[in-house]
């Protein structure tokens, strides 16, 4: 498993901001070697996009519609947000992904036990995006037509 993590919305990451996204690898392959996910990358990204306001409603393409024009392709769909994103500078002095090795190692460990529930369940290897709140640190799954996720 190939995981990457963003401060801010996941069209960071889709959107190919430069800079690079904390980068993870976890074996998954017959159940996975018991070890924990390995750190690859620390993130440069300059630029987090987070929604406005306490909520936003965000609208993404259809699977069906993702070979047509002007739609992005391979699983990385359009997102029309009501309002536009917020551009901001990360902070990553004060993100405790960077700063806290615990906070760290529990959420990449819960990403890859996420990935380790859906390859066993779908029995194949699947796309899953995660979309954490920094603000609450709560967890939602990608509610993209076609990824792994239940909104």
């Amino acid at each position: 498993m190939l995981g990457e993590v963003v401060v801010g919305m996941g069209e960071t990451l889709v959107g190919n901001y430069p800079g690079r996204a904390l980068g993870f690898t976890a074996d998954l392959l017959d159940g996975g070697s018991g070890a924990g996910p390995t750190l690859v990358s620390l993130p440069s990204k300059r630029t987090a996009l987070r929604a406005p306001g306490a909520a936003t409603l965000i609208a993404r393409s259809d699977a069906n519609a993702e070979d047509l024009e002007q739609y992005a392709a391979a699983g990385l769909y359009d997102s029309v947000t009501l309002q536009p994103l917020v551009s901001t500078p990360p902070d990553y002095a004060s993100e405790p992904l960077m700063g806290d090795p615990g906070a760290r190692t529990d959420m990449l460990g819960r990403l890859t036990g996420l990935g380790k529930t859906v390859q066993v369940r779908a029995r194949v290897c699947v796309c899953v995006c995660v979309c954490v709140c920094v603000a609450t640190r709560r967890r939602r799954r990608c509610s993209a037509p076609g990824h792994a996720g239940d909104g």
